[in-house]
């Protein structure tokens, strides 16, 4: 009995944490829109994918990070990107929170210098996620 009550106060403290999920991606290259059309503009398909990721210096590197189940409409969420330079440096930092909508993280990333980058999510000082 009680090994069953230790499993079942496991999985409900398990269950009460920040759902795992995953990162996807959309490339724009938005040269020619003017800037209004650049905030207006809505993706509507994203690449679920960690893997070979390669964008250009000329894209708006459009992400998504989805939920697998509702982490919390309060819950603030941490966005780094890193770039290699001798190890990684933090070059940008977003907060962000689930949009009311969905169970999703969105943003974007534009102006980026060629190179090798890291983006993490971080929730409560904790990485969750990185790609």
């Amino acid at each position: 009995m009680r090994v069953f009550l230790l499993l079942l106060s496991f999985l409900f403290f398990s269950a009460c944490g920040i759902p795992s999920g995953e990162f996807g991606w959309h490339a724009l290259r938005n040269d020619d829109m003017d800037i209004l059309e650049k905030e207006l503009v809505v993706i509507s398909e994203y690449t679920m994918t960690k893997q070979n990721l390669y964008f250009s210096p000329l894209d708006t590197i459009h992400y998504i990070y989805k939920f697998s189940r509702s982490p919390g409409r309060k819950k603030e969420f941490i966005i780094t990107l890193e770039k290699k330079s001798l190890g990684y440096v933090e070059i940008e930092l977003k907060k962000k929170h689930i949009e009311t909508s969905t169970n999703y993280l969105k943003d974007k990333f534009s102006n980026l210098d060629a190179g090798k980058y890291r983006v993490n999510l971080v929730f409560d000082e904790n990485i969750i996620d990185t790609v």
